[in-house]
């Protein structure tokens, strides 16, 4: 029999204004316990801010002049991979790695120096569930 998604919805929905700061929503998101919140004009619902909003706007905000920077979903039914190899392996070196752990999966920002940022990008899309955003040090 199928379940109304009104039987399993949260109802005390916790929302954020369209003017608050990102960090606001972050610290909204941690004390509430959840992936996602509304975000709302006055009475109208204008979107949502989710965990991946925050995190991609964190890896902008943090990312090293001059460094490839990849942010990736790691998939929850294998190990973690070995990074800093699979960096050596495409001939680039790993200077900085950011994980955050949630229900859905772990998100993890990398930066990297080197010339072969193609193969590192093909190195990561092989060992993790989904390679979200690159952005290359030439761009």
């Amino acid at each position: 029999e199928a379940v109304p998604v009104s039987e399993v919805m949260t109802k005390d929905v916790v929302t954020i204004g369209a003017n608050e700061h990102i960090e606001q929503a972050g610290e909204i998101m941690l004390q509430h316990k959840v992936g996602a919140i509304p975000v709302m004009r006055g009475a109208g619902l204008v979107g949502i801010v989710t965990e991946s909003d925050i995190f991609g706007a964190l890896f902008e905000l943090l990312a090293p002049q001059g460094q490839h920077r990849v942010l990736l979903i790691e998939d929850p039914d294998r190990p973690t991979p070995n990074y800093e190899l699979l960096c050596q392996k495409a001939r680039c070196k790993m200077t900085s790695l950011l994980r955050h752990e949630s229900p859905d999966g772990t998100s993890t920002m990398l930066w990297a120096t080197g010339r072969k940022s193609d193969r590192l990008v093909e190195a990561l899309t092989k060992a993790v569930r989904q390679v979200l955003s690159v952005h290359r040090a030439d761009e």
